[in-house]
């Protein structure tokens, strides 16, 4: 409630002062705007694409993958959206038919696919990651992405069939494994602190992570073909697995799992405080949910591929074992190009200027 006081003022003897109530600012509005901004970027991103040229299948190549590469290709576009279905039922259809409304859980889900636009921008600047081609897919809407640098990028073979789908299973997944654990180390170290609780989380998802993709890449699904070798498990092989990999993708995922543990007394996250003294309906007061944790989401998603940015920039020539195998290069370089492969030799090209033939030779921008 307003109330009036008087000040002295030297020129009329008195003023009136009105006080008016601090209105706090609800945290819910502005990461709601930021996921609105992002779900609209990427309704852009999508649409270039499919509306373009570059929405095409990118071929293998003449080189054939080994037989258990067939076997998994074939499994793996199975199982994912099996996976992705198993999540909507149980998160996201059955808490609606239930209760009427969707939870937590079942936003979260919504999040994993709708970040999963930011999934090629690990080439950002350079291309450093590669799917296999014998996978389901369209290309990729790289080049659509506001920015972007690396040549080729629209040929990068998103695989359609299987990584929208992980993200949902795999990506939240992890995050509820995580929560779990780190519900059990609390109930363990119950005076542990926040900070704590972050660093034991971090350090599991190291490991998570190394294990998991580890894993992915020895079933060719995709390669990192720029990382160091000296730095990574496996180095030189098409299975290369880059340390640091873990120790980014271990801090992206602590941030999604710990917004998710880290709730107030309401069971709201960071991204939702203020919702409930909102003037909506509680289907808009949904929506308006999953667009403030989506935007925290994909900032948090942001950062991790903002750091894959510099990193591209400073990769190690490509192994022969990657090279050789058109179904990871076909149309990126090499094979289907004539463009060298990225390496610490080969100057950084950009979409329209000159770049090195798979010669040797720098080839003038037309």
């Amino acid at each position: 409630m307003a109330t009036i006081t008087r000040t002295p003022d030297s020129s009329i003897g008195s003023a009136l002062r009105v006080d008016t109530p601090t209105v706090k600012a609800k945290p819910v509005k502005y990461w709601a705007v930021i996921g609105g901004f992002f779900l609209l970027l990427q309704a852009y991103i999508y649409g270039r694409w499919i509306t373009s040229d570059r929405f095409t299948r990118i071929p293998t190549g003449p080189d054939a993958q080994p037989g258990y590469m067939d076997f998994f290709t074939t499994a793996w576009q199975i199982l994912a959206p099996l996976g992705a279905l198993a999540m909507v039922w149980f998160f996201i259809i059955k808490p609606i038919r239930r209760d009427g409304r969707m939870h937590i859980d079942g936003l979260f889900v919504l999040c994993g696919l709708f970040v999963y636009w930011q999934d090629p921008m690990v080439n950002y600047t350079q291309l450093f990651a590669t799917y296999n081609t014998n996978y389901f897919n369209m290309g990729s809407w790289s080049e659509f992405i506001p920015g972007w640098m690396a040549p080729n990028g629209s040929n990068f073979a998103e695989p359609l069939a299987w990584t929208p789908f992980a993200y949902m299973w795999g990506l939240v997944g992890g995050v509820f494994v995580a929560n779990k654990f780190m519900t059990w180390y609390k109930q363990r170290k119950p005076h542990s602190g926040t900070l704590g609780m972050l660093a034991i989380t971090y350090a599991f998802f190291v490991v998570f992570d190394t294990l998991m993709e580890s894993g992915f890449l020895r079933l060719g699904i995709y390669t990192y073909p720029g990382a160091h070798d000296h730095l990574s498990i496996g180095g030189g092989h098409f299975y290369q697995f880059p340390i640091y990999e873990a120790l980014l993708w271990g801090a992206a995922y602590t941030g999604f799992a710990a917004v998710r543990f880290f709730r107030n007394d309401k069971g709201e996250t960071v991204a939702e405080r203020g919702i409930d003294e909102l003037q909506a309906t509680p289907k808009q007061k949904t929506f308006i949910r999953f667009l403030s944790l989506l935007g925290i989401w994909s900032l948090i998603f942001m950062a991790y591929n903002v750091s894959w940015g510099w990193i591209a920039l400073n990769q190690s020539d490509w192994p022969e074992d990657v090279r050789n195998r058109s179904y990871f290069t076909s149309q990126l370089c090499e094979s289907g190009t004539d463009r060298a492969c990225p390496g610490a030799d080969v100057p950084i090209p950009r979409p329209d200027s000159g770049y090195v033939n798979v010669d040797g030779e720098y080839v003038a921008a037309d």
